[in-house]
């Protein structure tokens, strides 16, 4: 389709008066440069050295070593070498969520989750002090999410049994069955 395209413009070029054609030509020159650079590109293999891993730093997900293989060997059966590559990398990046909560999951595989829940709840501390809660009101017939400044600013350790989100305005209910 593309060549159909290239040979139009070279027709039209050819076909009109002197100067009207300028702009078919352009077309057609601009298309030429075009796949001219692309093979270029592709003979210095441009792309999958330099385009491709510049573009993989920017989205992908880079945890420290001894947190990957602190999750992958678990798979193994590994839960002690696992143990020690997780406390490895809590020293390095004390507050990484992903490693307190892959600690957790460890003593969880090993039925003792209450002995880890002092790294769950350091989880929770990290997702509380980000802001990224909301609590959900019932306000004049619909569903607003709310902040819960008071529950930003307290840890989960001081979320006792007991303790209840703030009080909804008068006359509308939670959403929160």
């Amino acid at each position: 389709m593309l060549g159909l395209w290239l040979l139009q413009q070279l027709f039209y070029a050819l076909l009109v008066s002197e100067g009207s054609g300028a702009a078919w030509a352009a077309h057609a020159g601009g298309f030429l440069a075009g796949a001219a650079a692309a093979l270029v590109l592709k003979h210095f293999r441009v792309e999958g050295q330099v385009i491709n891993p510049a573009i993989e730093r920017e989205i992908s997900v880079q945890q420290p070593p001894a947190l990957e293989e602190g999750m992958a060997s678990p798979a193994r059966g590994e839960l002690e070498a696992a143990r020690q590559a997780l406390s490895t990398a809590l020293a390095e990046d004390p507050p990484n969520p992903d490693t307190h909560l892959a600690i957790w999951q460890s003593f969880v595989n090993e039925k003792r989750g209450a002995e880890g829940a002092r790294h769950l709840q350091a989880v929770i501390d990290h997702e509380l002090l980000a802001a990224s809660i909301s609590w959900p009101w019932n306000i004049g017939g619909s569903c607003v999410a709310t902040p819960v400044p008071e529950a930003r600013r307290r840890p989960a350790g001081a979320l006792r049994p007991g303790w209840r989100p703030p009080t909804p305005k008068p006359g509308s209910r939670s959403c929160v069955p």
